[in-house]
């Protein structure tokens, strides 16, 4: 279960529950927004996931833009010793909704980390009128003795403001 919580303009955190082979744990994520975007430099954010017991701290830099109806993501990421390249796309699909005050959004997204263990995936993520979203995914390894995996999360988002 993944929760994001916007705690002001520039900031959100939030608590992963993961299921390991050995238990639960719980994870802690925040992202800051270093430069708000303007006509002609992306929006800047530094994040880090992954922080708790039994995990990896995943450390991030990215930059957004937005390309006709894509937004463009790239950035960098280090985990332990290793560094990576993050690139990313997302389109939002055409989702009627009749007789709804707010429509829910949905999203076709597909990412990819560099390195003998980063994932290229392709998925749908939708966030229904009530702050709920879904998110599933089918992920490839860049190295190919890894696993493929399918990727399923549930995120409950809103703001203290």
């Amino acid at each position: 279960m993944l929760t994001q919580v916007g705690l002001s303009e520039r900031l959100e955190a939030g608590l992963d529950i993961y299921q390991l082979e050995d238990g639960r744990t719980i994870a802690f994520n925040a992202k800051y927004l270093l430069a708000a975007g303007g006509e002609r430099r992306p929006p800047l954010a530094l994040g880090v996931l992954d922080l708790g017991h039994g995990l990896k701290p995943v450390w991030y830099f990215s930059a957004a833009r937005d390309v006709g109806s894509i937004k463009a993501h790239l950035g960098a990421s280090r985990c332990g010793s290793r560094d990576a390249a993050l690139a990313g796309l997302e389109y939002e699909l055409p989702w009627p909704w009749p007789g709804s005050g707010r429509r829910p959004s949905l999203y076709l997204l597909s990412d990819w980390a560099s390195g003998e263990e980063g994932y290229g995936t392709l998925g749908l993520y939708w966030e229904t009128a009530g702050g709920l979203a879904f998110n599933v995914a089918y992920g490839w390894p860049n190295d190919s003795g890894g696993s493929d995996l399918v990727i399923f999360n549930v995120l409950r988002s809103f703001s203290l403001r």
